[in-house]
């Protein structure tokens, strides 16, 4: 074997151990999240493999569907808004709809929050041709889709508790 063989092995060995030390995180990560899930009880408790939809049956996960709308444009909020007017009882009968989202502050504020709640603006910009809101964006978007009322309660860090009723 040539020195220039030799070499070429060496920096690729190297730069396999670098890639590796570098992404070693996502296996102790992964498997972290794993137990905080709760998957290994899960399959334990079966007996038996599962299928992926049957484990996801099982596991008691928060309601992502919360958490969508700074993900889409107006248009396509205001669908699925007036999908979830349609499907949810009068205000009479206890119907609302709850949204967990950022509603960005007024950007004279100079805090960390409101910082965040910027950077999260352009990340929507940049990743989905989406966008944060204000108050006032988000009025219109409930007032678009059919709704009535609603109420904004700011809750820990960037995010609020929104309640939009029929």
């Amino acid at each position: 074997m040539s020195m220039n063989e030799i070499g070429s092995i060496d920096l690729l060995q190297a730069q396999t151990q670098t890639w590796n030390h570098m992404f070693n995180f996502i296996s102790s990560s992964a498997a972290k999240c794993a137990v905080q899930l709760g998957i290994p009880d899960v399959l334990y408790k079966h007996g038996k493999p599962m299928s992926l939809s049957d484990l996801t049956a099982e596991l008691s996960l928060i309601d992502h569907s919360k958490w969508i709308l700074h993900n889409w444009n107006d248009e396509d909020c205001v669908k699925i808004l007036k999908k979830c007017k349609e499907s949810i009882p009068s205000r009479e009968e206890g119907g609302k709809v709850i949204i967990i989202d950022i509603v960005l502050e007024n950007p004279n504020v100079r805090n960390e929050f409101v910082r965040a709640q910027h950077y999260m603006d352009l990340l929507m910009m940049v990743c989905y041709a989406a966008k944060q809101r204000t108050k006032m964006d988000w009025e219109r978007l409930f007032t678009d889709a059919g709704f009535n009322e609603y109420k904004i309660t700011p809750t820990l860090g960037t995010r609020s508790l929104i309640e939009i009723y029929p």
